[in-house]
């Protein structure tokens, strides 16, 4: 089967190190996420703890004429479809990139607990290495071509802090196509960001930096796009 999407959030052996703790948003939404680059022959095993031995499902990649394609594993009985336990958060083979990530619950050494469906909540265990790693959230948002707000009004503040200076920004529903937030670092609930204005004519017309509130202690504030307007 294979899959060609865009993507934008709404708002992702033994033990080695003490299980990663989770916090309020944590439990929601993860302490990061696990990310692979999918290629052909490209394959991930799904453990139902971390104490296993053998993968309890398996999904595998491979190339035919036209695209790559995502193959099911032996743990199903949905041969010619994306088996249903499968709904990650990011899913995108395309010309661009191919890219498949899962919000991470914990992380214990080389385990990790994925978000396997996000209208579920299913969750199974992988095993981290070269082809499959995991990501901190500062990390992972290096990644994105650009974040978004979802609040009405937002607020761009002189230092992560809500009693430090602020200005208004203009939300994506007022702004459009002539507004870009880049995100360039996180630092808590809070992010730095350098949000870039254009005119009419989509020529730049200023450019600041300042701190945004990405997450309160449940959820996302922002989604984010994955490639470029």
């Amino acid at each position: 089967m294979s899959i060609q999407k865009a993507f934008l959030l709404f708002l992702f052996p033994f033990f080695l190190h003490q299980p990663v703790q989770a916090d309020g948003f944590a439990e929601r939404n993860g302490i990061g996420v696990v990310h692979a680059a999918p290629y052909n022959h490209f394959h991930i095993d799904f453990f139902k703890n971390a104490n296993d031995r053998q993968p309890h499902d398996k999904i595998f990649f491979e190339r035919d004429s036209l695209s790559l394609q995502l193959k099911p594993g032996f743990a199903t009985t949905e041969q010619d479809s994306v088996p249903a336990w499968f709904n990650p958060e990011i899913f995108y083979i395309g010309p661009e990139i191919n890219r498949l990530d899962f919000f991470c619950l914990e992380k214990e050494g080389q385990w990790a607990r994925i978000i396997t469906n996000k209208k579920t909540g299913e969750t199974k265990w992988v095993q981290l290495g070269p082809d499959i790693q995991f990501q901190n959230w500062h990390a992972f948002f290096q990644t994105v071509a650009n974040v978004e707000i979802f609040a009405n009004d937002p607020f761009l503040f002189t230092k992560p802090a809500e009693k430090s200076a602020k200005q208004k920004i203009a939300s994506k529903m007022q702004a459009g196509e002539r507004q870009q937030i880049l995100p360039l670092k996180v630092e808590g609930k809070w992010m730095y960001v350098e949000v870039i204005r254009f005119d009419e004519n989509h020529k730049e017309e200023s450019r600041v930096k300042g701190w945004i509130k990405w997450r309160d202690n449940q959820n996302f504030l922002i989604g984010y796009n994955l490639i470029g307007c």
